[in-house]
């Protein structure tokens, strides 16, 4: 199964278009926990994809793709934006990073799926969630 949809670079937009995805991660085998960590990695990856990646520029889109595997959950999140260097990415754990107001995103999609990875020059981000035993 495979799932797409685009939307404006919106923020607004955002709790809609997680909502009708998450809508359908409720009917695969994930516990509560790991469906509140997927809806957590998709809404930070939508929110990046139109703040930092598309500068909420409402002509540019951000295109989001659920695809349901054999034993996992696959997210795609793609802007139109100039792209980012993902390993150059600060640590939010580290003292000088604690008060910062941004920056916790990325690392957030990384605790909470099982596999992420950028592509496109930092422009796309896709994460993975493996179906586990309840």
């Amino acid at each position: 199964m495979k799932t797409s949809k685009t939307l404006p670079s919106q923020v607004n937009l955002i709790p809609d278009c997680s909502a009708r995805i998450m809508e359908q991660v409720a009917t695969l085998s994930f516990s509560q926990e790991q469906v509140f960590q997927i809806k957590v990695s998709l809404e930070e990856a939508l929110a990046n994809a139109v703040v930092h990646g598309n500068k909420s520029q409402p002509e540019a889109s951000v295109e989001v793709s659920l695809r349901v595997l054999d034993n996992a959950l696959e997210l795609s999140v793609i802007n139109q934006g100039e792209g980012f260097d993902f390993h150059s990415v600060d640590d939010p754990t580290l003292e000088r990073n604690l008060k910062k107001l941004h920056g916790r995103g990325v690392f957030l999609i990384k605790a909470n799926m099982d596999k992420v990875d950028f592509f496109d020059e930092g422009r796309g981000i896709r994460m993975v969630k493996f179906f586990q035993a309840r």
